[in-house]
This record gives C-alpha cells, structure tokens and sequence, in this order.
C-alpha cells in the first residue's frame, strides 16, 4: 500500500481529469449518443423496410453502420459505467486498509477518503453512466426501433 498522502494525490488528481473530460464532453456525449440511436434506428428501418430492393453495395453499408454503431454504444454504456462502480470499490477498499503507520494516519485517511466523491461520466443534466442504467438504455434502443418500424409499416 502506498503511503496515504500518495494514494489521495493520485485520486484527487484523478478527479481533476474526469471533471474537465465531463466539462468538455457534456453535451457531446449526449449529442452523438442522440445521433448513433437516430442511426441505428434508420439502418435497421432501411434493412427491414428495403431490403430486398436495394443494392448490396447500400445493404453492406447499412449493416456495418448498424453493426458499428451498436457495438460503440454497448461499449460506451458499459465501460462508462464501470467506472463509477471501480471508483466506488476503490475507496472502499482503501478505506479498509489496515497498513498504516500509525492510527492517526487511518483517521486522517478516512476523514479525507469520506470527502472524495465517485468518479462518474456524466450524461449532461440527465445524470450519469453507471452499471445499472446499460441494460434500460440498450432496450430503450430496441424499444424504439421497434416502435419506429411499427408506425412505418406500410401494407403493399
């Protein structure tokens, strides 16, 4: 175990970072998240709606923009959201730490590691990306595709 001023230099500094990665990406995360759901949605409706009637250049495309784009959100879902519960597991654990010099640096350690928030991407004003919120988000996707298809579906 590092030495306890070590240990809140590196997570201090580690929340310097995340706060100006949130303050710059803001609003672009929700942005291109709001643009890669519309593209999946419009990838997935030009599949189903058009398939047999388009070129296979056109059908390649749309497949690997449906592939690539769903694959980058599960990816930025899950890992943004592992990273508030890594965080959250991290103090904890430093909290539980009995390798200290003396107990005046464990009570001094705790009293600091009680004021060190969790890391956490934000999703603009809406809130953050955590573990728990993956799984709603992708079906919130599947949900509206489904419901896009549904209001297009034309009888010929």
């Amino acid at each position: 175990m590092r030495a306890p001023a070590t240990v809140l230099y590196l997570y201090r500094s580690l929340q310097i970072i995340f706060n100006d990665f949130n303050n710059a990406t803001m609003k672009f995360l929700l942005v291109l998240n709001n643009m890669i759901v519309a593209c999946v949605v419009l990838c997935t409706y030009l599949l189903v709606r058009f398939g047999r009637s388009i070129e296979l250049a056109t059908t390649v495309v749309a497949i690997t923009a449906l592939f690539g784009c769903t694959a980058f959100l599960l990816f930025s879902y899950i890992n943004f959201g592992k990273i508030s519960g890594s965080s959250t597991g991290l103090i904890s654990s430093w909290a539980k730490h009995k390798d200290y010099e003396s107990r005046d640096d464990r009570k001094l350690m705790l009293c600091h590691l009680r004021g060190c928030p969790t890391l956490k991407v934000h999703l603009a004003s809406f809130g953050y990306y955590n573990k728990c919120n993956t799984l709603p988000r992708v079906g919130k996707l599947i949900y509206y595709t489904a419901k896009f298809l549904l209001m297009t579906n034309r009888s010929e």
